[in-house]
């Protein structure tokens, strides 16, 4: 149930179906006090390598926290674009309580693994994608109007409508499916199972639909490092999965890639979609308002307003460069704490070559989207860091 709490996003998924996944207040004293009567009754089975809550991610999850209470205090500075609507109670139940559940998700598993082992949360990733996929499929053959409304009250077409009927932007659904491609690739070294490679599959055409250049991107680089890992037979198998795929998409794939660059155009704020003049420019001159400490949860909305020839815009609500809204919302402190995380799950992944690639995935997206706070987009990495805490048969080495 934890693995698949990404279809609880879902416009068309009724909560009660995924209950236990419900972002509020409720579930996750249900999750917590569940957890700790299950498993301080059971003995662990298998060796456990390190604590989940190590220090720097303690330390990290707090300064979060306290990013998001800025925010709260500090509201009536912020400028949301136009159409994009948040109250205060918005930012405890969405962006306090939902990363505090996803966290303890991810501690859950950690948990699970090592008293039954990790045969069945395996089975549940491989199933995660196919069930994406199945309703994007759908999405795509059924128009549902009410389904396909964004956040900012736009009717989504196209990509974006796929996206906002799974409940995912297209940059997050390209991260999501690209962490889930590596973790299962790796997997392709236990061998071959029916359920792994419709998995790898499926996590492939999700990867494609979304239409996420860099996820594009991420996906060849995890490959070419992982190859050199996998048996000849094995490399075989994922090329052909991945030509029949781009074969089924290719006229897609190669507009969305030549996006920006019609003409001979190599203007690099075409490429980047505006992200350059319209999002990054702006966003660093709001860095300097407050370089040490940040501007709060959000802090790219306490930026001045961007002068177009259509007028005057806000900033929208994230800086699609994860390293730089670290710098706006927590400042230089805030990414001295990011980079001791990433240290730490580095450290980590030594021990599980699956999170080590997926941990590739998600710094690579990070560049032009998603995001270093816990979010239904970049869940799977807590959950693969808990998992890569329990010792494997094929673990290559131990952590101190």
């Amino acid at each position: 149930m934890v693995i698949l709490l990404p279809l609880n996003n879902m416009k068309l998924m009724p909560q009660q179906v995924l209950g236990m996944t419900g972002f509020n207040p409720v579930n996750i004293v249900w999750l917590l006090a569940a957890a700790m009567v299950f498993f301080n009754r059971k003995k662990n089975e298998y060796k456990v390598q390190g604590v989940f809550f190590a220090p720097q991610v303690t330390i990290f999850f707090l300064a979060y926290i306290m990013a998001v209470l800025w925010a709260v205090l500090d509201f009536e500075k912020m400028h949301p674009p136009g159409g994009y609507k948040i109250a205060k109670g918005d930012l405890i139940v969405k962006d306090l309580f939902k990363a505090i559940q996803l966290l303890v998700a991810g501690w859950i598993v950690y948990k699970y693994k090592a008293i039954r082992g990790g045969k069945y949360i395996e089975l549940a990733i491989q199933l995660l994608p196919v069930i994406m996929l199945g309703f994007a499929i759908l999405f795509y053959i059924v128009d549902i109007p009410s389904a396909s409304v964004t956040e900012d009250g736009e009717y989504a077409t196209g990509r974006d409508a796929i996206s906002a009927n799974i409940g995912f932007h297209a940059n997050g659904l390209g991260g999501l499916a690209v962490s889930i491609f590596a973790y299962l690739v790796v997997g392709l070294r236990k061998g071959a199972s029916i359920g792994r490679l419709i998995g790898i599959a499926a996590a492939l055409m999700l990867v494609v639909i979304s239409f996420s250049r860099m996820s594009y991107v991420a996906v060849v680089v995890v490959y070419l490092l992982l190859s050199r890992r996998l048996p000849v037979k094995h490399n075989l198998l994922a090329i052909i999965m991945a030509f029949l795929v781009i074969l089924a998409f290719l006229p897609q794939i190669i507009s969305r890639v030549q996006y920006g660059m019609e003409g001979g155009n190599k203007n690099l704020n075409e490429v980047s979609a505006g992200r350059v003049e319209y999002i990054w420019i702006p966003a660093l001159k709001t860095v300097q308002n407050n370089i040490l400490l940040g501007q709060g949860l959000y802090g790219i909305w306490k930026g001045e307003k961007i002068k177009t020839k259509q007028g005057t815009i806000a900033l929208p609500s994230h800086p699609h460069n994860a390293y730089l809204q670290i710098l706006l919302d927590m400042g230089v402190v805030g990414f001295t704490f990011v980079t001791l995380l990433i240290g730490r799950l580095w450290r980590v992944s030594k021990l599980n070559l699956g999170f080590r690639y997926a941990l590739i995935s998600w710094l690579l997206m990070a560049l032009t989207g998603n995001s270093f706070y816990p979010n239904p987009f970049n869940y799977l990495i807590w959950v693969m860091y808990g998992l890569a805490l329990i010792e494997d048969q094929r673990a290559e080495s131990s952590l101190a």
